[in-house]
């Protein structure tokens, strides 16, 4: 029932209840109006015999209603606050989670020496490779098995640089811009995935 509806109720019937307290009365003392003091004090106790509980009756109702009002109103502001904290803490972690990854692909190119170079490169695959298992979870991807295999193709490309590099040989043709452009393609889908809300 509405809370309109109740309201009007409660009114129909506190008016119901008053007619008969006084249809009571006035049928068994029926009469003239009276100048004698006490006898109105009586009609005043008579009343108020009546009436007072039927006010503290709807005093507890009101409470009651007050009370249940209130405590659902904080129930789902709770709620909303934690859904919000939610929101806000995983915008956070995939923030983070970005950060590092944008920080760790573009050491890529680090390093003076070929030794360095390749230390480098065997850092950013296992980073990579551990982001697929963790930090990688954080980000609500459409197509989470494409961006994977990306991934992956990074981290095999990644590799044979790194294999060629330590071996002395030259990279196949074209492995530096697959890598620049995966990183880029990776990248701009881990952006799209932190910015949405879910």
């Amino acid at each position: 029932m509405k809370i309109e509806n109740k309201k009007y109720l409660y009114y129909a019937a506190i008016f119901i209840f008053v007619l008969i307290v006084f249809g009571i009365y006035f049928c068994m003392f029926h009469g003239n109006l009276s100048d004698d003091s006490y006898i109105w004090a009586n009609f005043g106790n008579y009343i108020n015999g009546f009436l007072s509980p039927l006010l503290t009756i709807i005093n507890i109702i009101v409470f009651i209603e007050l009370t249940i009002a209130i405590s659902t109103l904080e129930e789902h502001r709770s709620e909303k606050t934690l859904e919000n904290e939610k929101k806000l803490l995983l915008m956070q972690l995939r923030k983070q989670e970005l950060d590092i990854f944008v920080k760790q692909t573009n050491r890529i190119y680090d390093g003076h020496t070929i030794e360095e170079r390749v230390e480098t490169l065997r850092q950013v695959t296992d980073y990579l490779s551990s982001f697929c298992e963790t930090g990688f979870k954080w980000f609500n991807i459409d197509d989470n098995n494409k961006t994977k295999r990306k991934i992956d193709f990074l981290v095999v490309s990644l590799r044979t640089i790194q294999y060629n590099m330590d071996a002395n040989k030259k990279s196949p043709e074209g492995v530096y811009e697959k890598v620049s452009e995966l990183k880029e393609e990776i990248t701009n889908t881990l952006v799209e995935a932190a910015l949405k809300n879910n």
